[in-house]
């Protein structure tokens, strides 16, 4: 499987759609939970300078890997993997992959 380190092209798929993908067996693989930069906020709440990374989760629908978002459209994320992972197996996904990069170099 090629893992989603490029901008695919796929449309993201929202996470209320994630059990009907499952039951009808277009979700091929395990999820993915990558390490990434922050995107949101967190609920207002969340504090990007101090923690510029949070876990993403991915899925392979129809042989393209494609981003969770939730219903407002922003992708779900998680500072916590221990979250991410609770979250998935309340889904019924009871086995993932994690990925974490290898850091970026600082900024000049």
């Amino acid at each position: 499987m090629t893992a989603p380190f490029f901008d695919s092209s796929a449309p993201p798929v929202l996470q209320s759609d994630l059990v009907e993908l499952a039951a009808t067996y277009r979700i091929q693989g395990d999820p993915l939970l990558r390490l990434t930069h922050r995107a949101t906020r967190g609920g207002g709440f969340g504090d990007p300078a101090a923690r510029p990374y949070a876990w993403a989760a991915w899925v392979m629908v129809d042989g393209q890997w494609r981003q969770v978002i939730s219903a407002r459209g922003l992708p779900r994320e998680w500072t916590s993997l221990d979250r991410a992972e609770a979250w998935l197996h309340g889904l019924g996904f009871y086995r993932f992959s994690v990925e974490r990069p290898a850091p970026e170099p600082p900024a000049a």
